[in-house]
This record gives structure tokens, sequence and C-alpha cells, in this order.
């Protein structure tokens, strides 16, 4: 069971370095090395996959999620769990967040209070799942679990009746939903490498998918 814990950690005001970040999505470590960092800095670690809402940032590091004010200060434990939660993505309200964790075995998606409380498991299809975003009330989650062949695709979770919608792509592997409803999206998911200048065939291409497209 996991429980609100009263550590805190100070985060320093300044950019975090080395770090390819986004809205509600993922990045990279934190370099840890002292002499980049600006006079005044925080506590130094690896502070991953960062989710900006407002003031707001939910962060992974320890392999706990913390929350802390965008302007800096001290980050606040949501978490404890032996597992690791990963992913995270704060709602449009700035109320909940939804991660995923591997608590009774397979990667699953979970929503939690954003200043603490009980998670609520929200998926159970034994597939790997991770959570890529929120489209309104909805969930975006990548999984795998509709595919016939390994690809990932992109789904809307309804938090409340567990409901899915499918994204009528065939592969979609991350991506935002712009203000009007069209979606921005990656084909394939990250292939681990940071090579410079990589041209291979998993070199990603940002795609466009329109509402009422028949195709991206």
């Amino acid at each position: 069971m996991l429980l609100l814990a009263s550590a805190v950690l100070p985060i320093s005001s300044a950019p975090l370095l080395g770090t390819e970040g986004r809205s509600a999505g993922s990045s990279e470590s934190l370099s840890s090395d002292a002499s980049e960092w600006p006079q005044g800095h925080g506590a130094l670690g690896y502070y991953r996959q960062p989710a900006l809402h407002g003031d707001q940032i939910v962060f992974c590091a320890e392999g706990d999620l913390w929350v802390v004010p965008a302007t800096g200060g001290l980050a606040e434990r949501l978490t404890s769990h032996a597992d690791q939660e990963r992913h995270p993505a704060i709602s449009p309200d700035g109320t909940q967040v939804a991660f995923v964790a591997s608590y009774e075995g397979t990667s699953e998606v979970y929503l939690m209070p954003i200043h603490g409380g009980l998670p609520r498991r929200l998926t159970w299809d034994g597939e790997a799942q991770r959570v890529v975003g929120w489209r309104g009330e909805r969930i975006l989650v990548a999984t795998g679990q509709w595919s016939t062949i390994p690809d990932t695709q992109l789904a809307l979770l309804d938090p409340g009746s567990g409901a899915w919608e499918r994204v009528p792509l065939s592969q979609a592997a991350d991506g935002d939903y712009a203000a009007d409803g069209t979606l921005f999206f990656t084909r394939l998911e990250f292939h681990g490498s940071y090579t410079k200048r990589y041209r291979g065939g998993e070199a990603q291409r940002i795609w466009r998918f329109a509402p009422g497209a028949s195709e991206a």
C-alpha cells in the first residue's frame, strides 16, 4: 500500500541540466556534475520524466514520484512503494496524476491525487502500458494490447468507467493533442540511443492526424 511520505527534497529553480523535458512527458536524467550547476543549486540527483502543469512539476526520483513548485523549493514525495513509479502525467485540472507501476506484476496505469493518497488501479490488461498524457478527462496511453504484431498504439482511457477508445492509427507510440483536436504523434518507440545524426530506420518523425481524417 502506498502512503504519502513526509520526505522533502530541495530543488533549485535553475533550469534542469541535460534534460529533454516537455509538459506531461519524459526526459533523461539530470547531470550530476556539480561543476555544471549555477550557484545556489538544490540537491543533486537524477530527476527524470517531469510532468508540468501550471506551477507544479511531478517527476521521478529514487524510484518514486515527487511534486515540487515550478519555481523551485522543497519537493514532496508522493509515493513510497518498493516498486518504481514512472511516466507521470498531470490531469488538465491539476488535481490528479496518472502514472505507470508494476505493483502486482505487469505494468499498469494508476491514478492518485497530486498531493498524495492511495493510488487507484485503472487497467488490468497484462500488457506493457505507458501514460503519454491527457485529453480532457481521459488519459492518453501507449499500449500494445490490440496489436497483432509488436507495435505500439495510442488509446484514450476513461478513469471513471474504464472504457477505452482506440486512436485509429496502426502505429503510434507517443503524441499530444492540440486545442483543435489534432494529434501530433511519433510512430516508433524510443530505440534507446542518442547517437548524433542518426538516420537509420528508427529515426523519429513527427506526424499529424487531424480530426475526421482518414489517414495521418
